[in-house]
């Protein structure tokens, strides 16, 4: 990806996410979340075996505690490393529940648009025209805001994760 647009006076990469993919809808999706300047504040490695520190296992746990806050959230594999931690999320909403803004979403999304993925030129009718609304319950955004907001609450760092 190249960088060509200036954010805050700053070179960006473009976003990783598909935009005719709305990342609320029924899948399996791997998430990375990496500390604040890759620091080492989840544990480290020792003889091959990962042994967490006091913000590790809070990561850890707030993590399995997920499906307790989230309807339709199932968890595949997940790692805590030293500077990040990597999961599976699997959401099962059915398609017509996120069409509809059914099962406690937050608003109506309305109809998903008609538009070809591989040559959407209109990008009034994308899905990530929505993505700074707001997404409602269940979305992948929604779910790991409130996984990084627990996860950080206890600790003193407030900024403890970045996106990757």
């Amino acid at each position: 990806m190249e960088c060509k647009e200036k954010f805050k006076n700053r070179y960006r990469i473009p976003s990783a996410r598909s935009a005719w993919w709305r990342y609320d809808w029924a899948g399996a999706y791997f998430i990375t979340i990496c500390t604040a300047h890759q620091q080492h504040l989840f544990g480290e490695i020792t003889q091959q075996k990962m042994t967490l520190s006091p913000i590790g296992q809070i990561a850890q746990t707030c993590w399995h505690e997920i499906p307790l806050h989230c309807e339709h959230v199932e968890l595949g594999a997940f790692v805590v490393m030293p500077n990040h931690v990597h999961g599976v999320l699997i959401l099962h909403r059915p398609i017509t529940a996120n069409i509809r803004g059914n099962n406690n979403c937050l608003r109506d999304f309305g109809a998903v648009p008609d538009f070809n993925r591989d040559n959407a030129q209109d990008s009034e009718n994308l899905p990530a025209t929505l993505r700074f609304r707001n997404q409602g319950k269940n979305s992948v955004s929604s779910i790991i805001g409130g996984y990084k907001s627990a996860a950080a609450k206890p600790s003193p760092d407030a900024a403890l994760f970045n996106y990757r």
